[in-house]
């Protein structure tokens, strides 16, 4: 268990490289402004897969800054968000459209950045893989989209090097989307959409140190996790012991890799597993008011996080559990499919 255990803790310091001071947002390390910090864990855990956007994603982060007249003498600032949209969701149309722009904007960003071509090589390589996914419904292509941003750039994210825009928008359609499972029209589930965008904007402006209670807050969405793995197992018996045979059985939650995870590395990161978790957690529960959608869902959640724990533990199979997590969805979603689960309401 020694062995799983540190590779765990190493895949709380991906999760968790520290992040540089960005304008409005505290600084959760410590450190000065302008002064870029890579976990060593961090940089050799992103070495292990190009797919992980290898150590130049962590040794990049500060390659990836922008020049501001605004900046003091010598200072840098890291690329700026999108223009936010207006306050009235009246106003501000479609998220769907808008998050389309916004990952697209932060891809682009990425691949003309030369010092990045490592971290482009594996967003490109995720887009091919991912065209099957065209036939899944929008919300579903732009959070694939999301991923092919993620996965291979969460250390320019994590360092703070790159805005969260792109995990925002991820976590902001899984929370409007158990709305949509729960069977709510389309313009309420755009709302939804917004609605959540602002929330979690105000959480990503303003990133708070972990309380006291942390570890009791880890154990019971840990506890939460272990939860649903094992209702997929039992009610749709899906195999996941291809990525927990790298850490393991456990008895106790706090064996495993959520609780350690979330408890771990620094407060950015123990954020993004809590956060992360959230907008999942209400997908899964949205999904089970209809049963034509549930098992889909159910197994996309657990994938994605199972792709989460490979990152580290197996490398090899971070892709492969991470397209798992989509696969699963186009038995259920291709529009055809979707059209005909409407007829059935």
């Amino acid at each position: 268990m020694k062995v799983a255990t540190s590779a765990l803790v190493m895949l709380a310091a991906v999760a968790a490289t520290p992040a540089s001071d960005v304008p409005g947002r505290r600084t959760l390390d410590g450190h000065s402004a302008g002064h870029d910090v890579v976990d060593a864990k961090a940089e050799k855990a992103f070495k292990s897969s190009k797919a992980n956007g290898g150590a130049k994603a962590a040794k990049s982060a500060k390659v990836y800054k922008v020049k501001s007249s605004k900046a003091a003498a010598g200072g840098e600032e890291p690329v700026p968000s999108p223009p936010s949209p207006p306050c009235d969701s009246r106003d501000r149309g479609s998220f769907l459209d808008f998050a389309e722009t916004t990952l697209q904007g932060q891809i682009d960003a990425v691949c003309s950045n030369s010092e990045l071509a490592e971290v482009c090589a594996g967003i490109r390589d995720l887009e091919a893989a991912g065209e099957k996914y065209a036939s899944l419904p929008r919300w579903y292509r732009l959070n694939w989209k999301a991923m092919t941003l993620a996965y291979p750039a969460i250390g320019l994210m994590t360092s703070g090097s790159l805005p969260l825009d792109g995990l925002r928008v991820h976590m902001s359609l899984g929370l409007g989307n158990s709305l949509r499972l729960q069977g709510y029209p389309e313009d309420d589930v755009n709302k939804a959409y917004w609605s959540h965008w602002d929330v979690l904007s105000v959480q990503d402006g303003n990133l708070q140190d972990r309380l006291s209670g942390i570890e009791q807050y880890c154990k019971y969405t840990a506890s939460e996790y272990e939860t649903l793995k094992s209702f997929a197992v039992e009610s749709f018996g899906t195999d996941y012991s291809l990525v927990q045979a790298f850490f393991g059985p456990f008895t106790d939650v706090k064996e495993g890799p959520f609780y350690q995870t979330c408890v771990g590395g620094t407060d950015i990161g123990s954020w993004l597993v809590r956060n992360d978790w959230e907008h999942h957690r209400r997908e899964v529960i949205g999904s089970l008011m209809d049963g034509n959608v549930t098992e889909a869902i159910v197994t996309y959640a657990v994938w994605h996080w199972e792709s989460l724990w490979a990152m580290v533990l197996a490398p090899d199979l971070t892709v492969p559990t991470l397209m798992n997590s989509f696969d699963v969805l186009l038995d259920t979603f291709p529009l055809g499919r979707l059209r005909e689960i409407a007829s059935t309401h």
